[in-house]
């Protein structure tokens, strides 16, 4: 599933009354266990990547990765950075 505005998937939680977790991720064996799991459960998530995360991987690099593996499952998924920034990869 593509990229969603992570406004959109918190006002569907919001009517429909779950949660919507987010994860820090900082390479490919994180990023799958996240994935994998929201497959399992059938349930969006958000997708953080840290200053931290940026500095050691890259940016592009997490970017790309996360958009390659997260464009294969069938949940939404949004991104944030820990910052409070919104990502717009």
């Amino acid at each position: 599933m593509p990229l969603v505005i992570g406004k959109e998937v918190l006002d569907k939680a919001r009517r429909e009354g779950y949660a919507v977790p987010s994860f820090n991720t900082n390479n490919l064996e994180i990023t799958q266990a996240i994935l994998e799991v929201a497959e399992e459960l059938r349930a969006p998530v958000f997708i953080q990547v840290s200053d931290g995360a940026r500095k050691y991987a890259g940016m592009e690099n997490l970017a790309n990765l996360v958009k390659d593996m997260a464009s294969r499952t069938r949940v939404p998924w949004s991104s944030t950075w820990t910052t409070g920034r919104t990502s717009r990869w």
